[in-house]
């Protein structure tokens, strides 16, 4: 999984994703982190300038889903232990495609 990082470059993530395609990876991992949950303009944005530069190189986005971690101790609830999660990041996966 690649780590985006705000100094991070498009041709840096270009690299990654050939690297991944020449060791014939099926799919290609990018872990966006970021404080709290994004708002949906920046979420869709990030997810269309992604899109658009893995499109190119045969890349399909197959799913993007919130990573988060547990924030303090489990909290006893009405169906058992709850825990608090805490948005880290986007984990956004892309799927190399046959065409």
């Amino acid at each position: 999984m690649f780590e985006l990082r705000p100094k991070v470059s498009d041709e840096e993530i270009l690299a990654r994703a050939h690297s991944a395609k020449e060791s014939s990876r099926a799919c290609f991992q990018i872990f966006a982190p970021h404080s709290g949950e994004p708002s949906p303009e920046e979420a869709e944005f990030e997810t269309a300038r992604l899109v658009d530069l893995l499109e190119a190189e045969r890349w399909t986005l197959e799913n993007a889903a919130y990573a988060a971690e547990q924030d303090g101790p489990y909290e006893w609830g009405a169906y058992g232990f709850l825990a608090t999660p805490t948005v880290v990041g986007t984990i956004y996966t892309f799927r190399l495609s046959n065409s």
